[in-house]
């Protein structure tokens, strides 16, 4: 079979790409206006520029995650959950729409969920102290301590003036004196814990 590339395809391969590109740049210039006007506390008008980059760039997954973000910090959070799920079924690494997903089932009082996102999040690397307070939280309550405590120490790697992880570290911490009290072996298999412990073993 012979190939034949005539004038048109070769104008082809080489427009196309440059049409998705320019698209891609003013698709992030807009988004960050975006941003920058929802900070500003102009909700209504950061959505509709937001709206506007899927009309000509409908696979710039950052304007779901945006519009999901915007949407649930207003209450709207069956919208903010399908855009959301959406950026993640086009892109399942997608960390941060997996981590702010899990918040929002987190939020809802739905933890399984929310573990489910967290732990996908945390396992493609994504580094956010929200992220490893709030699964460390989670952890806690399945009585995985040690990981938990190593999740709340990585926060405060990220932000050594995070007060919600101090307490967090408090609560942990406690649980495992208790559980060291009931279980002397888990010092064989984590002696690190001696030094964090210092203050609360009798």
């Amino acid at each position: 079979m012979k190939i034949v590339i005539n004038k048109y395809t070769i104008l082809f391969l080489i427009f196309v790409p440059l049409i998705i590109g320019c698209n891609f740049f003013k698709a992030r210039q807009m988004n960050n206006e975006a941003i920058q006007i929802f900070n500003n506390g102009h909700t209504e008008k950061a959505i509709n520029i937001l709206d506007s980059i899927l009309d000509f760039a409908p696979t710039y997954l950052t304007a779901f995650n945006n519009l999901g973000y915007i949407h649930e910090s207003v209450g709207n959070t069956d919208t903010a959950l399908h855009y959301y799920s959406y950026a993640i079924k086009i892109m399942p690494e997608f960390e941060e729409a997996l981590h702010n997903r899990g918040n929002l089932y987190y939020n809802l009082g739905k933890e399984d969920l929310a573990y489910i996102d967290f732990m996908k999040a945390y396992k493609l690397g994504f580094q956010n102290k929200n992220l490893f307070n709030s699964l460390s939280l989670i952890l806690r309550k399945k009585g995985q301590l040690e990981f938990a405590l190593e999740l709340i120490n990585k926060a405060l790697v990220l932000d050594n003036n995070y007060a919600t992880s101090y307490d967090n570290k408090a609560m942990i911490l406690t649980d495992l004196n208790m559980k060291i009290l009931q279980y002397p072996l888990i010092l064989q298999k984590h002696p690190d814990i001696i030094t964090e412990l210092g203050f609360l073993l009798k």
